[in-house]
């Protein structure tokens, strides 16, 4: 009888502590959880907060500008308005009916052809529409002929430059756009030798 009891209490007392490391283990399993709930909803609002989703409203966008001093900018730096004006004068000495278009994003003139699924079309948008060009080329018709990239002293000091520029060379071969790279400190007569492919 004494063996019979002895065992039960043996019994009740692991039995007990089996129990309350079982709930012990389940409580840190939760707590766990929420934490990482309460991790993932702060990151969540300074996502939103960086996001400022507010900016697609017009009401927003006046107040922002409204509240911000604003001041014309020269849109092109003085080594690239030599090659701006080398490239005008090219177009006029080859008598072509081209004109030039600056700084322009690749969504302005490169769109996706409605062949594969509409969330890979807008990815894929996405990830070259942000891209400008230096100069655009264009015929008569308005149609692109070519794109200058100008490689400046300053071209290189963005850690992204290179993998930009990867993007833009994949987009304008896919489309067969002429790319013609331009290296810092080019002569006038050898921008124009480069130029002879596009005609």
């Amino acid at each position: 009888m004494q063996m019979i009891i002895i065992c039960l209490i043996i019994g009740i007392v692991f039995g007990s502590a089996y129990t309350y490391f079982k709930v012990k283990r389940r409580y840190q399993q939760e707590l766990a959880q929420l934490r990482r709930i309460d991790y993932v909803d702060a990151e969540q609002k300074n996502r939103e907060i960086l996001a400022e989703p507010e900016l697609t409203q017009y009401q927003y966008q006046m107040r922002y500008i409204r509240q911000c001093e604003l001041a014309p900018y020269r849109p092109m730096n003085k080594e690239a308005i030599q090659y701006f004006y080398y490239l005008n004068e090219w177009i006029q000495r080859n008598q072509l009916n081209w004109y030039v278009s600056f700084e322009v994003s690749m969504g302005a003139f490169i769109r996706t052809t409605g062949r594969v699924n509409t969330v890979l079309q807008k990815l894929a948008f996405r990830s070259y529409n942000s891209k400008r060009v230096d100069f655009l080329l264009i015929d008569y018709y308005g149609s692109p002929r070519g794109v200058i990239e100008y490689h400046g002293s300053g071209h290189y000091l963005s850690q992204s430059a290179n993998e930009r520029m990867q993007v833009k060379m994949m987009v304008l071969q896919k489309v067969g756009i002429p790319l013609i790279e331009i290296p810092e400190q080019l002569d006038k007569q050898e921008f124009f030798e480069r130029l002879q492919v596009l005609l």
